[in-house]
């Protein structure tokens, strides 16, 4: 037979190691499914929240500004999302965008350097601009004839010195736009 101390210790221990169970942080809510069809949506998840703009839903005026370019092989993606009085912008550029494939975004050292694709996001109720300093971009379909243009994406932003920010992880990106 047991003893009461023994008992009320192992009853002790129990209790300890149950009540020290690792909160898990709730998941967001799914985003949109991936479209190709030129829906003109973009989504992401910006430090693991949901960020989505779909042209139906978010503006009267158009969210999204699509420049491409085949002479000078560029793409331009401008991205607006304004929600309870707050307007954050996503921006991509590519440099050398000739058909599907993966684009490394980088910032570059020098204005000399040879043109690079670059991202940036713009929040004005978290920090004013960052530029990622790691991040990619997949063009998965390039239709010239429909003019449709989707591709996913994610990137890294460093903190900013002097600014009361964290770094930014953009994760999860899509985007279906007509140009």
């Amino acid at each position: 037979m047991l003893k009461p101390k023994s008992v009320f210790w192992s009853i002790a221990i129990l209790l300890a190691f149950s009540s020290c169970k690792k909160k898990e942080e709730p998941k967001p809510a799914l985003l949109p499914a991936e479209t190709q069809t030129g829906k003109m949506i973009a989504a992401c998840r910006v430090n693991n929240q949901n960020w989505v703009v779909d042209e139906s839903k978010v503006f009267p005026n158009k969210p999204f500004i699509v420049t491409y370019d085949s002479n000078k092989k560029s793409l331009f993606l401008l991205v607006y999302n304004k929600q309870d009085g707050k307007t954050d912008i996503l921006e991509i550029t590519i440099n050398g965008f000739e058909a599907t494939g993966e684009y490394p975004l980088f910032v570059p050292n020098t204005t000399n350097d040879k043109p690079h694709s670059a991202g940036t996001f713009v929040s004005n109720y978290q920090c004013t601009q960052y530029r990622f300093k790691q991040g990619k971009v997949r063009i998965t379909k390039l239709d010239k004839t429909n003019k449709i243009i989707s591709g996913k994406f994610e990137f890294t932003s460093p903190e900013m010195t002097g600014e009361a920010c964290k770094e930014v992880k953009i994760t999860e990106g899509f985007f279906d736009v007509k140009y």
